[in-house]
């Protein structure tokens, strides 16, 4: 049996729509299992109409969503991040795919904390292929991260460990002024 999965692509580059569309075609094609009705808004205004409309109708399962998309005209939505924390709102169980440009590993790492997205990737980090297997994985339940942000979560979280254990007055006492300095 096909099961039907609603997806909404926010992007407002259309060749990058164009590869989004090619890449859940593939999938829809190669199992007999999905079947995807897409939808597609290239800007902020049109992302949050279609996700209002939806609150009554069937709700998307799976989202895509440029980081990047901006919008001056709506109050209260000024980046991706605020449309992705609207859609979890809304709806819990949607998937999120957070594909992005942006190459500032603070501001990806606080975002990723904020959205805790079934997968993100950076643009210039993935390949067609990528994009198939992290699609499929997040569509099956599990999470998918590209190279670099894989990268980013693992700097992050070892740098807590360590501004943990120098913050923690415990092991403060225990170490020399040099070792806490090497930290």
């Amino acid at each position: 049996m096909v099961q039907p999965l609603n997806v909404l692509i926010l992007e407002n580059y259309p060749i990058i729509i164009e590869a989004y569309k090619m890449a859940l075609n593939q999938i829809a094609s190669g199992n007999n299992k999905f079947k995807f009705n897409v939808d597609i808004a290239h800007d902020y205004i049109a992302a949050d109409i279609k996700i209002n409309e939806t609150l009554d109708e069937t709700p998307y399962d799976l989202v895509l969503l440029d980081y990047n998309l901006f919008s001056t005209n709506r109050p209260g939505i000024i980046s991706g991040i605020d449309l992705g924390i609207k859609i979890k709102q809304l709806n819990p169980r949607t998937k999120l795919i957070i594909l992005t440009s942006e190459d500032d590993d603070r501001k990806l790492y606080n975002n990723f904390k904020m959205l805790k997205p079934h997968g993100f990737l950076i643009k210039n980090d993935f390949l067609y292929e990528d994009l198939i297997q992290a699609l499929t994985k997040v569509i099956h339940g599990s999470h998918y991260y590209s190279n670099i942000v894989s990268s980013i979560l693992r700097n992050h979280k070892s740098n807590k460990i360590v501004l943990d254990i120098v913050e923690n007055n415990t092991f403060n006492d225990l170490l020399s002024e040099v070792e806490i300095k090497l930290l």
